[in-house]
């Protein structure tokens, strides 16, 4: 037995030594290399790490952000992470979704937002853009927003204030702290009836119950992610395969449409998974889009108070927009997905005059100038394609300019 138990050991110690080998034999690689670490995978490194890997590799290295901190707002609502002024950020993309041209890197200007240079020198402002990652930068060039766009159409001064990753509630904060000193004489709310239902009951959830709340641990000097590239590299990879096999095994979100007289998949990761849940939520409760009026009610305060006209303008998901040619993979999913559309366009009409805003829905015209043409959204992100940003701006170009110039 005895020695059956030393062989054991030795077997033991030989394998734990082949392996510290090989960890140090790819550790050595990726700093030899470190072009071998794809975005997606240095976007799961350490922040220090991936700061000193992105600059040996002459990648953008702003990793800070800026807070729009929960003492700051007045609806103590939880922190925005802003872009800092003239920075450049990493924003990795699928394969898919470069080859259909995103872009994997965000510039900030001189305000820390999403524009072209020169877009805001002076105020006032002609139309101000609130909004999340729909419509805003995510694959493509400050220059190819909606609201740039919209701007190079109808000749208006026009400035993109959308913020990645937030709702309403924080869309008015990021107004009040950032909006108002541009003295806009319009603010367009792209409403996305994708998420911005689930952002504002999250809100509701941070605000009156606490949920979402995290504390922020400063990372020990003794941990070795803070130094080792092969170790890192371990965590990214095995983080991508549990989210691979979690797709897998979830519920069927992908679906098709027709794009340039042909099929066309989207949502090929089997992503947003929140969007089907909510959809199915609003399906069974209608009443859940209230969720959003305190967002709006302040909206309109804003207005009033700060003299501008506030326009909430519903943005369809590539769902929606490709109407009769969307194809599920699940078709019983279909009822709430349509659902989730008009439970909210309904809403959004039925409120305009009661809470004060004017209310832009023009999805039937988006479908239009989208058929026979290139993808107007990115196969696996879902977020529009500068195509998809341009026909968005050319279908409100005319609404939006024949409201600004009524008295």
């Amino acid at each position: 037995m005895s020695g059956t138990s030393s062989d054991r050991s030795k077997t033991l110690a030989v394998w734990g030594v082949m392996l510290l080998v090989g960890l140090a034999l790819f550790e050595t690689a990726l700093r030899i290399s470190p072009g071998l670490i794809s975005l997606p995978f240095l976007a799961k490194f350490d922040p220090n790490l991936r700061a000193s890997i992105a600059a040996a590799s002459g990648l953008p290295t702003a990793r800070e952000y800026r807070i729009l901190s929960n003492a700051e707002r007045k609806d103590k609502g939880r922190d925005i992470a802003l872009f800092e002024p003239n920075a450049t950020y990493l924003w990795p993309a699928d394969t898919a979704d470069r080859e259909a041209g995103a872009l994997e890197v965000q510039t900030s200007d001189a305000y820390g937002f999403c524009n072209p240079k020169g877009a805001y020198e002076a105020a006032p402002l002609d139309v101000l853009v609130l909004g999340g990652s729909v419509p805003s930068c995510t694959g493509v060039q400050p220059d190819q927003t909606f609201a740039a766009q919209l701007g190079r159409i109808t000749g208006l001064k026009t400035y993109n204030m959308t913020v990645g990753g937030v709702g309403p509630d924080d869309y008015v904060e990021v107004l009040r702290a950032h909006g108002l000193a541009l003295k806009p004489r319009m603010v367009v709310m792209a409403y996305a009836e994708s998420n911005d239902v689930r952002d504002c009951k999250l809100h509701k959830a941070f605000v009156t119950k606490g949920e979402g709340r995290t504390i922020e641990r400063p990372s020990s000097a003794f941990n070795p992610m803070r130094y080792s590239y092969a170790l890192n590299f371990l965590y990214a990879g095995s983080n991508a395969v549990v989210k691979s096999l979690r797709r897998k095994t979830a519920e069927d979100f992908r679906f098709s449409a027709t794009v340039e007289g042909k099929p066309f998949a989207f949502n090929i990761r089997n992503g947003d998974l929140d969007e089907l849940k909510l959809a199915r939520e609003l399906l069974a409760d209608p009443a859940q889009v209230e969720a959003c009026r305190p967002a709006l009610t302040e909206f309109v305060a804003l207005a009033r108070t700060n003299n501008f006209l506030p326009v909430v303008m519903l943005v369809p998901a590539a769902y929606t927009a490709y109407g009769a040619t969307t194809r599920f993979n699940d078709p019983s999913i279909a009822p709430a997905m349509t659902a989730l559309h008009t439970t909210q366009r309904d809403w959004l009409a039925k409120e305009a005059a009661t809470i004060g805003y004017t209310f832009i829905d023009e999805t039937g015209a988006y479908t239009q100038a989208i058929n026979g043409k290139p993808a107007a959204f990115f196969p696996s992100n879902v977020h529009f394609s500068a195509f998809g940003q341009e026909a968005l701006a050319q279908t409100h170009a005319s609404a939006l300019t024949r409201l600004l110039s009524t008295p």
